[in-house]
């Protein structure tokens, strides 16, 4: 997101990066006893944390505000704790700004939004292990995020909704403080390729299209061996289609070569060959005679001459463009032509792409959790959209909390595209569907809304 484009984004007080250090980190449990959370290090080794803390307001305690100074709000209640979308590969806090600068104007608490590192560099589990981490590191310091976290909501889209909800199972397999609502926009549930209808929406998404997808996909859930086999086969595809074009822009060169290379004397020739048979090469006009007219030999004549112009023709012919041959047309030993294009276009198609392996896990694919898991779930809210490649996932997912008795609510939009919180500034319906979000929020965080005065 560009500075013009930030300029016009609602204005909050507080917009700061924090950095967590790598350092060893312990959480209280609900029994009292402390755990202690593992340093985000897979993949790529321990290294500091980026969050960025936004707030409509400057609150008491607040890191970077001096002392706790009468004139500055007091501490919220809530905080939201948030994790952006992007595919697992792609944007940032800062690319999400335009609608988390909307969410704290109109929230009474501080969000904190998480940095996490991305992949293919870094896969599953390293944006879990981190998002588990930065929030542990929350709960040990909310007074520097000017709250006292009595309420917590996750909240997430796309991608990072999927990473919130590994991070509530995370808390409740650990005994640590789960959060008090989750928030879910256009959730994947499923990382992996699975052909639902709405799946199927990314073959004609221009958005979120069906290759961007698997990428995506392969990127996050694939362990970093079977991700390199992957490039490399799909590499070798491309080599192949290119070679097709390749072939085909020879092969329609060497044919237009091979009429050029006729001279006018060598097309004389064929004429006097024409002529010589009885046949006029720029004309031939049809002459229809009664059956009884046609002599009983005439067929055989016709026959004859008929057989006679085409050896003429066809030696002729073969003179002129044996020279002229295709490069890329083989004679074998049966006297066929091997044509290396055919040979192209029997290779592995583009399907192969989806041949890989991901991980059947849980925390990569929520859905298919444990029902003792998922039952302990804190009220949900998903949002998705009628022309989405997630909205089997939510509304499935949606369905299986409710059977296990959970508090789930769902809201499908129509008209918008995956993603469109990203538009509230271009858009009048992203911007008014971002409000209800803030709506849902506020229900969750269910605190008094003029806590930010």
């Amino acid at each position: 997101m560009d500075g013009q484009s930030l300029a016009a984004c609602s204005s909050v007080e507080v917009n700061r990066m924090i950095s967590i250090p790598p350092e060893p980190l312990s959480s209280p449990r609900a029994d009292g006893f402390l755990v202690d959370i593992p340093i985000p290090s897979s993949h790529s080794g321990p290294s500091p944390l980026s969050v960025r803390l936004l707030s409509a307001v400057k609150r008491q305690h607040m890191v970077g505000e001096a002392g706790g100074k009468e004139s500055l709000v007091p501490p919220s209640k809530g905080l939201i704790f948030h994790c952006h979308g992007g595919g697992f590969v792609a944007q940032s806090s800062r690319s999400h700004e335009a609608y988390l600068r909307q969410w704290a104007q109109g929230l009474p608490a501080p969000i904190l939004s998480v940095d996490y590192s991305l992949a293919p560099e870094a896969p599953f589990p390293r944006a879990l292990e981190e998002a588990l981490y930065a929030y542990c590191w929350a709960l040990n310091n909310t007074t520097l995020l000017g709250t006292t976290a009595e309420r917590i909501v996750f909240a997430g889209d796309s991608a990072g909704a999927n990473l919130v909800i590994g991070v509530a199972m995370k808390c409740i397999e650990l005994g640590l403080r789960p959060p008090d609502g989750l928030f879910l926009a256009y959730v994947p549930v499923v990382v992996s390729f699975v052909p639902s209808p709405g799946r199927l929406l990314c073959l004609m998404d221009p958005l979120l299209p069906f290759g961007f997808l698997m990428g995506c996909l392969k990127a996050y859930a694939c362990p970093p061996d079977v991700y390199a086999a992957s490039l490399a086969h799909e590499n070798k595809l491309r080599r192949c289609k290119k070679s097709k074009s390749d072939t085909l822009t020879k092969s329609n060169s060497s044919s237009e070569e091979s009429f050029e290379e006729l001279s006018a004397s060598e097309l004389l020739e064929l004429d006097k060959i024409l002529e010589k048979e009885g046949v006029n090469a720029h004309s031939a006009p049809e002459l229809e005679l009664p059956q009884d007219a046609v002599s009983p030999g005439l067929p055989h004549r016709i026959t004859r001459s008929a057989g006679n112009i085409a050896t003429a023709i066809t030696g002729t012919l073969t003179s002129l463009t044996s020279r002229s041959r295709s490069p890329s047309m083989d004679v074998n030993e049966s006297g066929l032509e091997d044509d290396p294009l055919l040979e192209n276009m029997m290779l592995p198609c583009p399907m192969d792409m989806l041949k890989f392996d991901v991980p059947h896990d849980p925390y990569l694919s929520p859905y298919w959790a444990s029902d003792v898991v998922l039952s302990q779930f804190p009220p949900v809210h998903i949002v998705t959209l009628q022309m989405d490649p997630c909205l089997d996932d939510c509304v499935e997912f949606a369905k299986k909390l409710k059977r296990l008795g959970n508090p789930v609510s769902l809201d499908i939009y129509d008209g918008l595209p995956h993603g469109f919180l990203n538009f509230v500034m271009l858009s009048k319906e992203a911007f008014e569907a971002s409000k209800k979000c803030i709506q849902r929020l506020g229900d969750l965080l269910a605190l008094d809304a003029n806590c930010n005065t």
